[in-house]
């Protein structure tokens, strides 16, 4: 049976303002791992056949934290960054 390949796109452009912390919110430590981690799992356990993260400007430690954790991600950078679910 032939199936229709799967893209996850995963928004982790989170500044953590309202952590009020230094740390951009994809990072912060849940469970001995990053919440980027953790979803980056669920997205490969899943099997989709394409992993995407969308990171902030200046966010290269998520760009890298996502390729650490998956070498054939794709990443983009999200320039104008406007708030909750832009």
């Amino acid at each position: 049976m032939a199936t229709n390949p799967v893209l996850s796109i995963i928004r982790a452009a989170g500044k953590g303002t309202r952590m009020k912390s230094e740390v951009p919110k994809p990072l912060h430590t849940v469970a001995g791992r990053s919440i980027l981690a953790h979803v980056m799992a669920i997205t490969a356990e899943a099997q989709h056949d394409t992993i995407a993260v969308v990171v902030g400007p200046d966010m290269d430690s998520v760009r890298q934290e996502a390729l650490a954790q998956q070498p054939d991600t794709a990443t983009f950078i999200q320039e104008n960054q406007k708030g909750t679910a832009d």
